[in-house]
């Protein structure tokens, strides 16, 4: 019988350790190369769609309105410059999706048409699990991904992080199932939908760097609160679909 795997708090214990950050997207900084092999970028027939973050073998985490407003058509793992075409730079591959998993709130789960083979480019990002959803977060300060518009109103080339303060939510938003952040120095905007709000801590006496939420929206002009889906509120889910993963792979 199946009930977690590998550590006890962590949806897959093959996680990334937590990356080396320069000191600090709208105003965001350039993240640093070989510190995010979770990214994953989602392309329709016209190019670029989302973000999304590889957490385990064979499934995605994006925003529900990324799938839903787009036919996802591919996920590219091992991105950092979106400009720099797969079959060229050999680090990257490419998936398919094989199937679409919507949830209630506005987060969705890509499954993928083969097994992930992790590497030091590839790796999932961490998720805690736990036996209920968790209430509280062990720290209210976290970094931002993604690809989106910058100042210059394009999308960014290369992969952009911001910092981000944990605040909370404007009058009239529920905040049950969000995180609300914000900060003077830039906040994330169009394209950055579906990346990851992550945050590295020490939990149960071991250091990981674990994603906490997903770009999901904010202000038309990117300059102020965000909002992004609180993954706690879905971890017991996102075990479950995972162990079912797992007993497919071993039937096969």
């Amino acid at each position: 019988m199946i009930f977690h795997v590998g550590l006890a708090f962590l949806l897959d214990d093959n996680c990334a350790s937590p990356p080396q950050f320069e000191d600090r997207i709208i105003n965001g900084n350039v993240a640093k190369p070989n510190t995010t092999p979770w990214m994953a970028a989602l392309h329709d027939y016209t190019g670029f769609v989302c973000g999304g973050t590889l957490i385990t073998e064979r499934n995605v985490l994006t925003a529900k309105h990324c799938i839903e407003k787009r036919n996802i058509t591919t996920v590219l793992l091992g991105v950092y410059d979106r400009w720099c075409p797969f079959w060229i730079f050999s680090g990257v591959e490419l998936y398919r999706p094989f199937k679409f998993v919507p949830f209630s709130g506005d987060i969705a789960l890509i499954k993928l048409d083969r097994k992930v083979v992790y590497n030091a480019q590839i790796r999932p990002i961490c998720i805690i699990i736990e036996q209920e959803p968790i209430t509280w977060l062990p720290t209210q300060r976290f970094e931002a991904y993604g690809w989106g518009r910058t100042e210059t109103g394009l999308t960014s080339q290369v992969l952009k992080t911001v910092s981000l303060n944990r605040v909370q939510c404007p009058a009239g938003q529920d905040p049950n199932g969000l995180i609300c952040a914000w900060s003077w120095n830039g906040d994330t905007c169009n394209g950055d939908s579906g990346g990851p709000l992550a945050a590295k801590i020490i939990y149960k006496g071991k250091s990981i760097y674990a994603q906490f939420g997903i770009v999901s929206s904010g202000s038309p002009n990117c300059d102020n609160i965000g909002i992004y889906t609180d993954i706690m509120s879905y971890n017991s889910l996102l075990f479950i679909h995972h162990a079912l993963d797992i007993i497919l792979l071993h039937e096969k």
